[in-house]
Parts: structure tokens; C-alpha cells; sequence
């Protein structure tokens, strides 16, 4: 399984439109696989569980006809094969403040069982940490565009990443307002500097297809925190597929 993929395409803010206009975009531009992206907080019940719908190729077609010319030539662009299927995969993303709400992060809860992929979001140092330390979630998902309500510890970062736990920095802050930009770089960068990319994944999070960039410009985004253009490249290719590998 080949090519590029951005594992966070938000469920909750997007109309169905919006949600067809982004995937349409990821394909032109020559993604192999989103993720669609839900994310809950407080407490987790039955109605919880997935209940995402996929996209039929019929549909985006309707939207984009000349769509299967578009993914042909960023395809030969990228060097993926042209016939490599789309894959649709569905993530949910819980928002986690106190180790209590962390207990439902086990791989016996099944209404996680009904995602391909789950992230804790923490909100607080304890819950940064139990996240790091415990909770057996495929991603840690945070939010370097505002104020880190923790802070980054490197023991805890090592301590995730023996566990096979990838972080996810995403990128629609970085092409948001210069303030925005600057909240977020120093963090993110330190991330970077110790993870060295292992273990790391960049995702849109794009609420519309112009905060939805292509491959190449994500790995040239991902230079202002470091990074360099190879393992950029390896945070939305094989470390994407090596999570959704694991869940197979």
C-alpha cells in the first residue's frame, strides 16, 4: 500500500457538501487515503459508535467529472501507481481532562472497536501524560495553534513512541494568520526535534479545501518546524500506513 494519505478530515464542523468538496480535492491531488475524522468529549455511550458513511466514487464523480484525469496526473507526479484504489477510513478522536475519562481508551471498549483508528486529545498534563503512558489509542493528537494547556516532557514522548503511539501535528495552523503561526511553530518544533520525525504523522484537519494542501506543499510546510523534506514526506506516506497497517 503506496502514496499519501491525511488521516484527519473533521466530521464535526463539515456539511456533507464540504465533506465530498475535501475528498474530491485529496484525490486530485493525489492522496491515496483520508480518514474521516469525529471527535467527542465527556462521557462515551452506545450512540458513539461509528455510524460515518463512506463515499461512493460514483457521487464524487457527479461532483467532479474530470476527477479521474486529475488523479492520473498528480498520481504520475507522485510516482503512485495509477490503479491503486481510494481508501476511506474512519478515526474518531476523544477529548480527554482527567485519567478518569481516559479509562475508556482500551482495545475491549467496543464502540472503539467500530473506528479504524482512535487519538486522544489531551487537555490537561495528567491527561497528556496517562495518554503517553497508558491509554491504548493509535494517535495523540495535538493542538499546537493554541496555548498547550501541558507541557511537553520528553520522557513522556519517549515513553509513547516505545509503545508504538504516533503524535500528530497538523498543519492548517501553519498556513493560518501570522499569530496563529507563531503560537504554534515553537511547540511543534520541539515535537519534531524529539521525535526526529519518528512517530510522527501530519494532517490537515482542513474545515474546507483551502486550508487542503498536496503532498509536496505539506513536506515543505513541515520544513518551518525542522523537519527535513524525506521525513516530512514519511509523516503523511509510511508512517500513515504503518497506523492503518497495524489496525488491519
Amino acid at each position: 500500500m503506496r502514496g499519501f494519505f491525511d488521516l484527519n478530515i473533521p466530521q464535526d464542523t463539515s456539511s456533507k457538501a464540504t465533506r465530498i468538496k475535501l475528498v474530491v480535492k485529496a484525490m486530485e491531488l493525489g492522496y491515496s487515503g483520508i480518514a474521516y475524522n469525529r471527535t467527542i468529549k465527556g462521557i462515551m455511550s452506545d450512540r458513539d459508535r461509528c455510524s460515518i458513511p463512506l463515499l461512493s466514487l460514483s457521487s464524487l464523480l457527479d461532483v467532479a467529472p474530470s476527477l479521474v484525469f486529475s488523479i492520473n496526473l498528480h498520481r504520475d507526479l507522485l510516482g503512485i501507481p495509477r490503479a491503486s484504489p481510494f481508501r476511506q477510513y474512519t478515526r474518531l478522536t476523544v477529548s480527554v481532562d482527567t485519567p478518569s475519562q481516559a479509562q475508556v481508551l482500551n482495545s475491549g471498549n467496543p464502540v472503539l472497536k467500530t473506528y479504524d483508528l482512535v487519538a486522544v486529545k489531551p487537555l490537561s498534563q495528567t491527561a497528556l501524560d496517562h495518554a503517553c503512558l497508558k491509554s491504548e489509542v493509535d494517535i495523540i493528537a495535538i493542538d499546537f495553534s493554541e496555548k498547550l494547556p501541558f507541557r511537553l516532557k520528553l520522557p513522556m514522548v519517549k515513553a509513547a513512541i516505545e509503545r508504538g503511539v504516533y503524535f500528530e501535528i497538523t498543519y492548517s495552523g501553519l498556513i493560518a494568520d501570522s499569530q496563529v503561526r507563531r503560537q504554534m511553530i515553537p511547540n511543534a518544533k520541539l515535537l519534531v526535534d524529539w521525535t526526529r520525525g519518528k512517530n510522527l504523522i501530519f494532517t490537515s484537519a482542513a474545515s474546507s479545501v483551502n486550508e487542503f494542501r498536496g503532498p509536496y506543499d505539506v513536506a515543505n510546510l513541515s520544513s518551518l518546524l525542522g523537519l527535513s523534506m524525506e521525513r516530512a514526506k514519511t509523516a503523511i506516506s509510511k508512517n500513515c500506513r504503518y497506523e492503518i497497517m497495524q489496525k488491519a
